[in-house]
């Protein structure tokens, strides 16, 4: 089932139960074999001399010790 075919059944409620867990283990095994690949290639491109603004008086100082670090 392609995406055009999965959203006209979607919006005409004529998907079954099966078909509807079909796509959402499909989603969730992309995201679990994806989502660790998409992170360490992320981590490889951080700009040395990256600026983060932030709302100060916002904060609890107790919760950003390691982001300081």
């Amino acid at each position: 089932m392609d995406i055009q075919e999965f959203r006209s059944r979607l919006a005409n409620r004529d998907i079954s139960r099966r078909d509807m867990h079909k796509v959402l283990a499909s989603v969730g095994v992309a995201t679990a074999v994806l989502g660790p690949g998409a992170k360490a290639f992320a981590q490889n491109d951080v700009d040395p001399d990256l600026t983060v603004f932030t709302w100060s008086g916002y904060d609890i100082p107790e919760l950003r010790p390691n982001y300081i670090a």
